[in-house]
């Protein structure tokens, strides 16, 4: 939004305020403190910008003028940011990451406790809990059973195009096509595919799904 740093109060605020609230590391923030660390750097810098970072910049570069300290301890807030949590709903356990996880990374545990989840995700690359796309969606994790048991991961970070990919006809990104384009283009073939499916349900399918919010 307009105001990331009003948002980033409240989330904090509630967080004080003993609200079971868990705000992960994600390859947005990962832009920013590489950025940050290093302010220098073109390459940084158009890596966070292009992502959005610009409106976030102004806002920390005028809390860092207003105050070095509280600039200061908001950054060192966002690196202590964790990679991942998890939560058990009922008996099954939900691993929460920002993008996903890379399957065989790591031994998948008999049982599973807090010991074995933080051994089991701690075993991950950094990099992929931030980043990680085709290679987490495009297979199964392989921690769930053949009876549905075992724990599902949930994640975000991928835009809903690149999952419906070919099924709803989506050429990839042209070398010659900007970013802006290209989600133009999918956003537009997403809906048709939507509406071409909803004709085919008839009336089994009960969502709508307004284009503008995809």
């Amino acid at each position: 939004g307009c105001e990331p740093r009003r948002c980033l109060d409240l989330l904090r605020e509630f967080s004080r305020e003993g609200r079971p609230l868990t705000m992960l590391m994600g390859n947005h923030e990962d832009l920013m403190l590489t950025f940050l660390a290093d302010k220098m750097s073109i390459v940084n810098f158009s890596n966070w910008n292009i992502n959005g970072g610009d409106t976030t910049m102004r806002d920390l570069m005028a809390l860092r003028r207003r105050s070095r300290e509280d600039y200061e301890e908001l950054v060192a807030w966002f690196e202590s940011l964790p990679l991942y949590t998890h939560a058990w709903v009922g008996e099954r356990l939900y691993l929460l990451v920002h993008a996903g996880i890379r399957r065989g990374m790591a031994p998948v545990p008999e049982t599973w406790d807090d010991e074995s989840i933080g051994a089991f995700l701690g075993a991950q690359d950094p990099e992929d809990l931030m980043w990680i796309r085709g290679d987490f969606w495009a297979q199964a994790t392989g921690l769930v059973d053949g009876e549905g048991r075992g724990p599902i991961v949930v994640a975000g970070h991928t835009p809903t195009p690149y999952l419906i990919g070919e099924d709803a006809g989506i050429a990839p990104q042209a070398a010659d096509e900007s970013y802006a384009d290209y989600l133009t283009r999918a956003d537009q073939s997403l809906y048709d595919y939507i509406v071409e499916q909803g004709n085919s349900y008839g009336s089994n399918m009960n969502i709508f799904i307004d284009p503008a919010n995809i």
